[in-house]
């Protein structure tokens, strides 16, 4: 007998899982991102590092903001 049963997680489970992907980087260490406030319990707002090549002669950090809505994409 195959039983299947679908889970769906709260959205601050996936979004914990995403900080604490994003404060240890990602790949090598040119991507990383945060909370932007510490007490945010919403998870809303958070900030983000991109690294980029050493090759160029223009700007290599750029700061991004990032805005989650309340709704959390399921996929």
């Amino acid at each position: 007998m195959n039983n299947c049963y679908k889970v769906l997680f709260p959205r601050s489970f996936r979004l914990l899982e995403e900080l604490e992907r994003g404060e240890k980087g990602i790949g090598d260490g040119t991507v990383s991102y945060g909370m932007d406030d510490a007490d945010d319990v919403y998870m809303q707002s958070w900030t983000g590092t991109i690294i980029g090549p050493s090759n160029v002669c223009f700007l290599k950090i750029f700061s991004i903001l990032i805005r989650q809505l309340h709704v959390y994409i399921r996929s």
